[in-house]
Order: C-alpha cells, then sequence, then structure tokens
C-alpha cells in the first residue's frame, strides 16, 4: 500500500516541479521583457511630434525617443531582442507631418509610462482628410 502512495506521491510532486518550473521561466522571460515582444501590430500612423527625453546626470545619463502620432505615444529604443541598435537613425528620418507604417510591439502602460517600442518604420502616402 504504500509503494502506490509513493507512486501517486512522486507524481504529484513531479508535476509540481514542472508547473513551478513553467511558472518561473515564463516569469523570468516576461521580466526581461522577452514576452512583449510576442505582441507586434503595424499601424498606419501620422507623425505629430518627435523628442529626445534626457534622463540622469554625470556619467549615468541615458536617453529615450518619443514619437507622438494621430494614433498613440510611441517609444524607439535599441533592442537587443530585435537586433535593433539604430533607433537614432529612425529618429532622424522621421518628419513631423508625414505618415509611417510603423511595427510595434510590447504594450502601452500608462501608469508606469511605458509605451509600445517602434522597431521599424516606412514613410508612406497619408490618407485623404475627409
Amino acid at each position: 500500500m504504500s509503494s502506490l502512495g509513493d507512486t501517486v506521491l512522486s507524481f504529484f510532486l513531479s508535476r509540481v516541479g514542472l508547473l513551478t518550473t513553467t511558472v518561473v521561466l515564463f516569469g523570468s522571460c516576461a521580466s526581461l521583457g522577452v514576452v512583449e515582444h510576442m505582441d507586434r501590430e503595424t499601424l498606419t500612423v501620422q507623425v505629430t511630434d518627435k523628442e529626445r527625453i534626457v534622463e540622469g546626470s554625470g556619467n549615468s545619463v541615458s536617453s529615450r525617443y518619443l514619437i507622438f502620432t494621430d494614433r498613440e505615444v510611441f517609444e524607439n529604443t535599441d533592442s537587443l531582442l530585435e537586433m535593433k541598435f539604430s533607433s537614432s537613425d529612425l529618429q532622424g528620418r522621421l518628419n513631423v507631418g508625414s505618415c509611417y507604417e510603423i511595427v510595434v510591439y510590447g504594450w502601452r502602460m500608462p501608469l508606469v509610462s511605458s509605451y509600445r517600442n517602434v522597431s521599424d518604420a516606412f514613410e508612406v502616402e497619408c490618407p485623404d482628410a475627409e
């Protein structure tokens, strides 16, 4: 009888261990920003403004780019996972008033000032205003 009990207990613990490992791995990926890369969308937007935000001081200065559009505000930052190291070039190519087809990923979280990131942008003809 104890053999059956040991088998059931072993089976249960292996399932709990598998579930725990899965939760820990998913949580680790989410904290590294991997999961947000899975949520992609291609949008057509008109740029209404753009800005560079500088934070910190001394040797600990960082900056990020914001892109204001007719749909929402986006961030434009480099990304190791996207192999994108040209956010400055992308920001320089954008013209206020022009329309772009942009590829974005991530989520907009207003409470923590987090924006979806633009991974690429291609200038397109603006739709006629009617």
